[in-house]
């Protein structure tokens, strides 16, 4: 990890989930680093501990002369920025595509512009859409959502960002590695996600409604083990123009969740089952051979595990906005 000692190193999307869990990292690891974000979902509290060490630039991924002012003299570009939460899917579609293909656009022509040599690009599961095998490999066809889904926004622009990065870094020879995340879980997650949505249902004592039979499987990756395989990705020449799934092979279901959550809370939650919304998928199952032969990478956090941890600390960030809020600052009542 002493590759990373002293690189320059910028990070767009900087003070979201798996953003501000990186950038983390990326500081322990000795990494100079500057964070854009303009903060649309996310929280500059995401990165307290870490604001002193790092350049923050608040700033929209759409405005291409602070991209490309940002990205200059940097080693090493991440490009995590994008309209996260499935409910945005549904409400805000324009703006969805607009900042997914605007912004890895001007990422990608800064990248050019400035020479640099290694860009980190985040796509999605989504990219797979309905998958027609499992696990699903890389090598899995990607599949361009018809636009009457009412999801089809965010898995469209993971697409062409793929495509743009692809393009481009062949065109003017620059390396990149592309990753699609298969539901990373943790802390800082957000509100609208499956996880922090049943811990909060226990811990305010909601209805617990649950959409569809429960028999929906994904592949839960705890955070940590998600940021293992992103410095990976820095850190190993092979991880060079490549495309890899990020994620834990392992299957749950949703009611398996259910069941942990109780063990954890220590109460039944006798779950409300309603009709599952068009437009998902019942499976998700990332085939992960090709980050342990390439990159030796294993995840370590077991789902059990991994769902403690991230209770513990939800419970607690629930715990804290009832004390020093008003009830329309919960970040859990917001829209987005």
């Amino acid at each position: 990890m002493r590759k990373l000692i002293g690189k320059n190193i910028l990070v767009t999307g900087g003070t979201g989930f798996i953003g501000s869990h990186l950038c983390e990292r990326l500081v322990k690891l000795g990494a100079n680093l500057t964070i854009l974000d303009n903060s649309f979902r996310s929280s500059k509290r995401n990165i307290e501990s870490i604001l002193d060490k790092v350049e923050l630039v608040e700033a929209d991924v759409r405005n291409f002369d602070i991209i490309k002012k940002s990205t200059k003299d940097k080693d090493i570009v991440i490009h995590l920025a994008a309209i996260q939460g499935t409910q945005n899917f549904y409400d805000y579609p324009d703006l969805v595509l607009d900042v997914g293909v605007t912004g890895t656009l001007n990422i990608v022509k800064s990248v050019v512009e400035n020479k640099i040599k290694h860009l980190l690009v985040a796509s999605s599961s989504e990219a797979y859409s309905t998958p027609q095998y499992f696990p699903t490999p890389e090598t899995h066809p990607l599949i361009i959502p018809d636009p009457a889904n009412p999801r089809f926004s965010y898995s469209s622009t993971k697409i062409i960002s793929e495509m743009l990065t692809i393009h481009f870094a062949k065109k003017k020879g620059f390396d990149y590695t592309i990753f699609r995340p298969h539901n990373v879980y943790g802390p800082r997650l957000g509100w609208k996600h499956i996880v922090p949505e049943f811990i909060k249902r226990i811990v305010l004592n909601e209805e617990f409604t649950i959409q569809g039979d429960g028999s929906q499987t994904r592949s839960f990756c705890y955070i940590d083990d998600g940021i293992d395989q992103l410095i990976l990705y820095l850190t190993k020449d092979k991880a060079k123009n490549q495309i890899f799934n990020l994620g834990n092979q392992k299957e749950s279901t949703v009611n398996d969740i259910i069941r942990h959550l109780e063990e954890i809370c220590g109460r039944k939650l006798n779950p409300k089952y309603v009709e599952l919304p068009a437009g998902g998928t019942t499976r998700r199952n990332p085939d992960m051979v090709k980050a342990e032969q390439i990159l030796d990478y294993e995840p370590k956090v077991g789902i059990k595990e991994g769902l403690k941890r991230t209770y513990d600390w939800y419970k607690k960030e629930i715990e804290y906005w009832l004390k020093n809020a008003k009830s329309e600052e919960y970040p859990w009542n917001l829209r987005r």
